[in-house]
């Protein structure tokens, strides 16, 4: 029998804190406004859209060792959003 390896490729996305939650805790969805986590304010774009939903997402340390990748008015990695805020590195395995 042969076996063959299946390679996967990890990438470091920058996200928002609206896909770090939903990351972590998951999105719901309310009338076409989406919620990370338990959020009751309503993200301004649907988060981690730009991931495949069958990818495995962790947070990770960027370059730096730091959690956190500051305040960046680039877009978000995970959703588009640009709306400037504190961004998070997310490790995703697809």
């Amino acid at each position: 029998m042969t076996k063959t390896r299946t390679e996967q490729e990890t990438a470091t996305y920058v996200v928002c804190v609206d896909c770090l939650f939903a990351s972590e805790y998951g999105v719901t969805t309310v009338d076409g406004l989406h919620y990370a986590g338990d959020s009751d304010i309503p993200a301004d774009c649907e988060p981690l859209s730009k991931i495949s939903p069958t990818a495995h997402i962790c947070q990770t340390s960027g370059p730096h060792g730091d959690a956190s990748g500051g305040f960046s008015s680039r877009s978000c990695e995970g959703c588009g959003s640009r709306l400037g805020g504190e961004r998070f590195y997310l490790a995703v395995t697809e």
